[in-house]
This record gives C-alpha cells, structure tokens and sequence, in this order.
C-alpha cells in the first residue's frame, strides 16, 4: 500500500510519511485533493463468489472491516505485479484477496474460460484468472489499472487519517451493464468513480459479479464535510446512489430510480438514512453503510434483479 502511493504521488507520500501531526497530515491531505484537478476514472473488477458473499452479508461494523481488507489486497496485488512476480504468484493473491480480474477484455477473457470447463473447481479459477492476467498485461499495466481504483483511498487506511470522507463500493448483481453518468457534489469533492460495470456471469451454480468505487472528499478549508450522489446509466434507466460523511452530523446514503446526481445528493441529507432500498420493473438498489458516526463513511450498494 506504502509503494504504490509513494511511486504514484511522492510529494503527498513524503508530506504524509514525515509529519508527526496528525492534523498536519490531514491538512495536506486535503490540500492534495484541493489542488487536483484530476478524478481518478477507474475500472471495475470482478469478485469472486465468497468474496462477493462476505461484502453482501456485511453490516456496521464488518462493512468497513471487508472494504479496508479489500483495498489492503488490491494494493498488495499491484505490489506483486510492479516486482514482476509470476503470474501464478499473482493468481493466488488474488484467489485470497477474492478478485478475478480487471477491466472489460480480461473481465470477458475470465468468463469465457469458466464457459469453456462444466464444473468450476478452484485449480479451474485459478487458470482463468491467469489468462485474464494475460490479456491485462497486453493492454498495459496491471498496476496503474489497480492504482486508479484504490489510490485515493490508501492514504486514508495507510496513515490513519479522519477526513470527512465517503468509500462507496456498488456490486452489480444484474444481467444489465451500467455506465458512469453524471456525480454531483452539494459539499466536497468527487475523487474517484468507476467507469462502467458489466453484468453479472453465472458458472456452475456461482456468482461472479463486478464491482467499483465511488468516492468523495471533504475540500480544504470547508465547514462542511462531503455530500455527493451519482449516477449509473444503462438504456433509459437511471440509477442513483448518495452518499454523505458531513463531519458534524450523522453519515447518510440513498438510492433511487430516476434521479439526478444533484436531486440524490440532496435526498441523502434529507432522508438521512443508513440504509435504503427500492425496486422497479424487476430491479432492484439498495445501499448500507458501516456507522452513523466518523470522518470515514463506508458504503456497500447493491443492483439485483428482483
């Protein structure tokens, strides 16, 4: 986690690693997000079935526990990947970390194996989560692929901080592919979303579905913490997740069909929930988070089909 930040943001690495005030640390933290004018755009990844299983069955307190040992694994991959470990190594990792691929073309490369192979057995995951490797490592670099998905997030778990912060992971458990569409922020700053994620894939009684983040910041100098909402797109349907950390006040998220990133952001204040759910012509979002309290907020959503 500690290399993939100092290769990528060295100036906001050197600041974090040698200040002794946590405050100071914090400050730079914001200044950094201030000062950005970049949004990381990140792809989506595949979770394999029990890592899938664990993130859905999480609450309060396990949500953030699953999603901070979720970013901890990425970041162990991309370390693997950038000391150029076998790609049998770097399977295993991920075996145990419970992701299976990166991206579009080494998404499909995974599911077309599964395809090939009636019974799904572990010896058969990990040799589809090797060629979905290969078909990465053609495309580019594995690593900068995991960076743009975690990098916000690892200054927040390397060095303890507490922003007002908000981490939402969607799982897209539908036969349906969404596509970023607009975020909006009443407080705060959008640092990271995740272009597109694809449907769902079903092997041999299993689910492998993908997923991605969603986060926002707090800007330097503000009263307020973070209050945000974005959408995800697919035909003529809109979806639309919320979510708020604002410092003083209690963390809330929301969803709902066929709202705009600004009517959800402000939904999610005036709701003030920390768990919502609605369904819609055999769809179904749902969205959780760990605690009502915290300047990290940590959210799970879901899209199903009902």
């Amino acid at each position: 986690m500690k290399s993939l930040l100092e290769k990528n943001h060295p100036s906001l690495y050197e600041k974090l690693e040698n200040e002794q005030c946590n405050e100071k640390k914090q400050e730079a933290y914001y200044e950094f997000v201030q000062s950005s004018n970049k949004i990381e755009k990140a792809d989506f990844f595949t979770l394999l079935p029990d890592k899938r299983a664990a993130l859905l069955d999480s609450t309060g307190k396990s949500i953030e526990k699953e999603l901070k040992s979720l970013v901890d694994g990425l970041s162990d991959i991309a370390d693997m990947v950038d000391k150029k470990k076998s790609h049998s190594e770097i399977a295993d990792k991920m075996m145990d970390v419970g992701v299976a691929a990166f991206g579009v073309l080494a998404t499909e490369a995974f599911e077309n194996t599964l395809k090939d192979h009636d019974k799904i057995t572990t010896e058969v995951i990990k040799s589809a989560i090797e060629i979905a490797l290969d078909v990465a490592e053609n495309l580019g670099e594995i690593g900068e692929i995991i960076a743009a998905i975690i990098l916000v997030i690892i200054p927040i778990i390397y060095f303890m901080l507490k922003p007002a912060f908000t981490t939402v992971l969607i799982i897209n458990d539908s036969d349906e592919n969404y596509k970023f569409g607009k975020h909006f922020n009443t407080h705060g700053k959008t640092t990271s979303y995740t272009t597109s994620i694809t449907s769902t894939f079903e092997k041999d009684g299993q689910t492998f579905s993908n997923a991605g983040f969603f986060t926002s910041s707090k800007k330097d100098g503000a009263l307020y913490g973070t209050q945000s909402g974005f959408t995800l797109l697919t035909g003529q349907e809109t979806l639309a997740f919320g979510a708020e950390c604002p410092l003083n006040g209690s963390n809330n998220c929301y969803c709902e069909f066929d709202k705009s990133a600004e009517q959800i952001s402000k939904l999610t204040e005036k709701k003030k929930d920390l768990y919502h759910e609605v369904s819609k012509g055999g769809l179904g979002l749902n969205i959780r988070g760990n605690s009502k309290s915290g300047g990290l907020a940590w959210f799970i959503g879901r899209i199903y089909n009902t």
